[in-house]
């Protein structure tokens, strides 16, 4: 049960809070012991592909600075990339439900063990507070649906958060962000207050005065934010055989919604070229998301004698409100060189005075009761799961005109309400000594409410009845597992998975298909069987091997694109999903992992080497898209990340750290008419440190100021931003 402190705090304008542990040892990873299959296990011994990031690699990486960061050091790991909360992950080519946010996530996300994502804000990926004082990252790549049911076609990522132990530690960061003029304090303090009690607390707080993209009619920077989170744990250990650990976080956010940038620059006749779009903005309207999370978890371990027993609690209220500029420009503004008025809101928004305003308010409630045992050749579990989702989900667009007339507000209020059940059960019996085969079975009902209002001068609630639907599965998998000794793993696997269909947010026509129909208020469950070989083979301390090779089946695999709302709506784009036929992905992944002395100069080298490369297709009777690529995720990925440190003198070390990611190729729509832009990230870190006791560092993000487009719409794109510069400094108390 026990893990290493984490008293170490995250870098400046981070999400995550690297450890301050001990200097990297020599343990391999693949000695890791991980948890995302509901048992303790070596990372070595697991019948599929995985990667870990440990506590003192996070710290050697310079920790998790946001989502983009995060899939930047994760081998196999995507991100459908929408500038914002609404983020979501694609493994193995799943994940292409795109940014329709009230849809499944296609990959599982667990928090010390408990679901607690879904709604619509922020519903697709972790909150900042969840990547704060990590003590473990951990990915499963392939269908985990046996263990998990919806949401893990794709697979698993778990962060579990550093518990209190019976040691005085406590760690502080400040951090300077020199591009838009940000200070940023984290600290974090670990009490054992008597024998059996432990307590640990933490900060997380962010200002930022400044940006690097400045609004022109505003005349103000609009990408800088501010951030408040607090923790507390407490744990409870009178033996070695109990242990109670309770949780409460405590999070705000205010941030920016995002920016657009056109396609042909948006020039102006009377403005010169080099006006540039994705460092200047002109809406009128302030786009901000401010967020506020509440998250408290239980988490109860007790040695049963036969059986370890394992309750996990999380319970979850997120409060997100937003207001959008959905023109992009400001009243009076000359045409665009196209002689549009705007880059986007089409012709209702010619007067560039169309905004929206978005409220969600989500519970999340999760519970998981687990059994453990083993005995002789035989490991096993057992357990039963249940997860309640609530949202209330609210837009209202203003400003938009119909000719010379304007059209009054126009409401969306949508009601969700959603129960899973779920029961499983997975053993691993050894055949032989150095044979093991897995089997695992799960029953899931996922139960799914929607009572929603559109309307156009007045929310009135009711004009979409009532929906209700139910779905139950059964999903399945196995594996066998050759091991003739501890450093070699020969495997092979098969799971099954699936995503529960449900309902879209909004409603309209299609823009891609043909005949532009009608989108589907509702979309039917999407199932999966993914088949997986590989080999992990520890050759030293200097290299570990891991390759694997898959193939994902889909039936009714579900697919975003665009539409248009209806003009009582208040028209505009969004995305929605449907069935649209079967789909295969096959790919193959390589990730090399090591540490070893540099000859010559001295010192030592940890590195991670990955590549992933997917190949999709799409069965479809709609002419238009069969045979077209599954969208959401790049056909090659290159990760690669290593950290250089060598002693300068006495204590004083001195160490180099960098972390690269590549995608190649890709589309961004189901029609393939759109490419993945290219995208070539490059983190540096150089610093010097005393041990444990202090360290100062220069944290560079985007060093390849590579500022590729991620978010296509009609006539309009959205850039990354371009690098960043941190000055950090850490101590231990």
């Amino acid at each position: 049960m026990r893990r290493y402190l984490l008293s170490g705090v995250a870098l400046a304008g981070v999400m995550a809070c690297p450890a301050w542990a001990q200097p990297m040892g020599d343990g391999a990873v693949s000695e890791v012991i991980v948890t995302a299959r509901k048992r303790d296990e070596r990372l070595q011994e697991i019948p599929a592909a995985g990667s870990v990031l440990t506590a003192d690699r996070l710290r050697e990486l310079g920790g998790v600075t946001d989502l983009r960061n995060f899939t930047t050091l994760l081998p196999g790991v995507a991100l459908v990339d929408n500038d914002s909360v609404n983020s979501e992950f694609a493994i193995r080519g799943a994940g292409q439900a795109g940014r329709n946010v009230n849809a499944d996530s296609a990959i599982a996300l667990l928090r010390n063990g408990a679901q607690v994502t879904g709604g619509n804000i922020g519903g697709r990926g972790f909150a900042r507070m969840d990547m704060f004082d990590v003590g473990q990252i951990e990915v499963l790549r392939g269908a985990q649906g046996s263990l998990y049911g919806a949401n893990a076609v794709g697979g698993v990522i778990s962060v579990v958060s550093q518990e209190p132990r019976p040691t005085f530690e406590a760690g502080l960061e400040a951090g300077y962000n020199f591009n838009k003029e940000g200070v940023d304090l984290i600290g974090v303090v670990n009490v054992p207050i008597n024998e059996v009690l432990a307590l640990r607390v933490g900060v997380d707080v962010t200002e930022q005065y400044g940006g690097r993209v400045y609004n022109t009619f505003r005349k103000e920077y609009i990408d800088g934010g501010d951030y408040r989170g607090v923790r507390a744990a407490l744990a409870f250990t009178p033996d070695e055989r109990f242990k109670v650990v309770a949780m409460i976080d405590l999070s705000r956010l205010d941030d920016p919604t995002g920016g657009q940038v056109d396609v042909q620059r948006r020039l102006y006749p009377a403005i010169p070229e080099t006006f540039d779009y994705q460092s200047q903005a002109e809406g009128n309207t302030k786009a901000r998301l401010r967020q506020n999370i509440a998250n408290g978890s239980l988490s109860i371990k007790a040695d049963l004698g036969f059986a370890d027993l394992s309750s996990t609690t999380n319970v979850r209220w997120r409060d997100s409100n937003a207001v959008a500029d959905d023109d992009g420009r400001f009243p009076g503004a000359p045409l665009l060189s196209n002689g549009q008025p705007n880059i986007a809101g089409g012709a209702t928004c010619r007067t560039n005075n169309c905004y929206s305003t978005v409220a969600d308010q989500v519970n999340v409630f999760y519970q998981e009761v687990r059994l453990n045992g083993e005995g002789g050749a035989l490991t096993w579990a057992a357990g039963v799961d249940f997860r309640a989702l609530s949202d209330t989900y609210t837009v209202v667009n203003y400003g938009r005109v119909q000719g010379a007339t304007p059209i009054p507000p126009a409401y969306a209020i949508l009601d969700s309400d959603n129960r899973t059940f779920g029961a499983f059960g997975t053993s691993s019996y050894r055949i032989a000594p150095t044979l093991t085969a897995e089997a695992s079975l799960r029953w899931t009902q996922d139960e799914k409410k929607l009572f929603g209002g559109l309307s156009s001068g007045a929310p009135v609630k009711g004009s979409i009845p009532p929906r209700e639907r139910t779905f139950v599965n059964w999903t399945y998998g196995g594996s066998l597992s050759w091991q003739p000794n501890s450093r070699l793993n020969l495997y092979a696997r098969f799971a099954t998975g699936f995503r529960a269909g449900g309902y879209n947010r909004d409603f309209g026509t299609s823009n891609a298909l043909p005949g532009n129909p009608a989108t589907p208020l509702a979309y039917d469950e999407e199932s999966t069987t993914a088949y997986e070989a590989g080999v992990k083979y520890d050759a030293s301390r200097a290299i570990q091997v891991t390759a694997a090779v898959f193939r994902t089946d889909y039936r009714d695999v579900l697919v975003s694109d665009t539409g248009t709302r209806f003009a009582a709506q208040g028209g505009g784009a969004f995305i929605y999903l449907d069935n649209l036929g079967d789909a295969k992905a096959t790919g193959v992944e390589v990730e090399l992992n090591g540490r070893l002395a540099v000859p010559g100069v001295g010192g030592r080298l940890v590195y991670t080497l990955a590549g992933t490369w997917i190949d999709s297709t799409l069965d479809s009777q709609i002419a238009t898209i069969d045979g077209n690529k599954l969208n959401g995720t790049p056909d090659f990925a290159l990760t690669a990340s290593g950290t250089y440190s060598r002693t300068i003198v006495g204590e004083i070390e001195g160490f180099l750290n960098a972390a690269y990611k590549g995608e190649w190729d890709g589309y961004y729509n189901i029609s393939n008419l759109q490419r993945r832009d290219t995208n070539r990230s490059l983190q540096l870190r150089a610093g010097v440190r005393h041990g444990t006791k202090w360290e100062v560092a220069l944290k560079a993000s985007n060093v390849l100021n590579q500022r590729y487009e991620f978010l296509y719409g009609a006539g309009f794109l959205v850039a990354t931003p371009g690098p960043e510069y941190v000055l950090q400094f850490r101590s231990r108390f």
